[in-house]
């Protein structure tokens, strides 16, 4: 099977599927009739809600165990085959890179911007990451969603002007983001992504490596042409897209490897979607999945803690104060 047309057909299916459950909810709405809202079905709401869960055994607003399932498969992912969550399944970083390749055939190449401001800007992300889970986990409410390109994208079936009244910074990130697409390749997941930033860091301990065999490489750069994050070899932000090695033209120069055993191209995808809808399986199979957000169920999740409401409070804000 052809690795490049496998991975378009799962950006496509995962973007399809989004933007199909974005305009039902829309439609149809919430609560027990309705369905599942756009929040629930990202992995990064786990991590907002965790803090939550932990000390009170309640979920944020719009979120629930899905959520969790799907921050628990991600994970894995990133320690398995790293960022390939972000190439092969997330829809937004699907939509930048498809609008950078409309931009390299009209400019004939994609722009970017010098190392000396790209470099500290790529640790913006972090930044984010950090302030979101900190403003989450202190107010307990998703403090993101209202600047969230994702969450615009998802309520454009309501019309630009509805979104934009509701949403206007997230509104707002989603046509800037689009739009610098097209000119330099996944800006978004580059520069502010806080679910990037996450996987990032899990990703340094990631166990399939991008490996240049120096000998046989001609250095020709066709990799880096091609290379849709515009990373150099094993860059902890490289989403294993597979791109690079396809493109190599000498055999074994450039591979993906789990130590010495050799991982084809086709193989990180597999894994890829493997881990991905396992986590997803398990969760159906073990009746936990509930997509559904919480604002509409009102269930908790029971969790025996040593502490009463006061004491959890009180270490919540102190953890905030302390830490942040």
């Amino acid at each position: 099977m052809n690795v490049r047309v496998f991975r378009r057909v799962s950006q496509f299916s995962f973007l399809l599927f989004m933007t199909y459950g974005a305009v039902i909810h829309q439609i149809k709405g919430g609560g027990p009739q309705g369905t599942a809202p756009v929040d629930t079905l990202c992995p990064f709401g786990g991590m907002e809600t965790l803090y939550k869960l932990l000390a009170y055994g309640d979920f944020l607003k719009r979120t629930n165990t899905s959520n969790l399932f799907l921050l628990a498969g991600v994970v894995v992912m990133a320690l398995v085959v790293r960022k390939s969550f972000c190439s092969w399944i997330c829809p937004l970083g699907t939509m930048q890179e498809w609008l950078g390749s409309i931009g390299k055939k009209i400019f004939g190449r994609s722009f970017s911007l010098p190392a000396v401001i790209d470099r500290p800007l790529s640790y913006f992300k972090y930044l984010v990451l950090l302030l979101v889970l900190a403003l989450t986990w202190y107010t307990g409410d998703l403090v993101f969603r209202a600047y969230d390109p994702w969450v615009a994208y998802a309520h454009l079936y309501n019309g630009v002007a509805s979104v934009f009244s509701e949403y206007p910074f997230a509104l707002s990130l989603f046509g800037l983001t689009m739009l610098l697409a097209v000119f330099t390749d996944r800006p978004w997941c580059r520069y502010a992504c806080p679910l990037g930033a996450l996987l990032e860091i899990l990703a340094r301990f990631g166990i399939v490596r991008l490996r240049r065999d120096q000998n046989t490489c001609l250095n020709c750069n066709l990799c880096r042409r091609v290379c849709a994050s515009n990373m150099q070899d094993d860059a902890t932000g490289c989403n294993s897209c597979t791109e690079c090695a396809t493109a190599c033209p000498v055999p074994g120069a450039l591979q993906f490897s789990a130590g010495k055993k050799v991982i084809s191209p086709l193989l990180v995808g597999v894994l890829t979607l493997s881990i991905f809808f396992l986590s997803y399986g398990i969760a159906k199979w073990s009746g936990k999945w509930n997509s559904r957000g919480s604002g509409t169920t009102g269930k908790k999740i029971s969790l025996v803690l040593p502490y009463s409401d006061s004491d959890k409070s009180r270490i919540i804000r102190n953890f905030v104060n302390t830490s942040f």
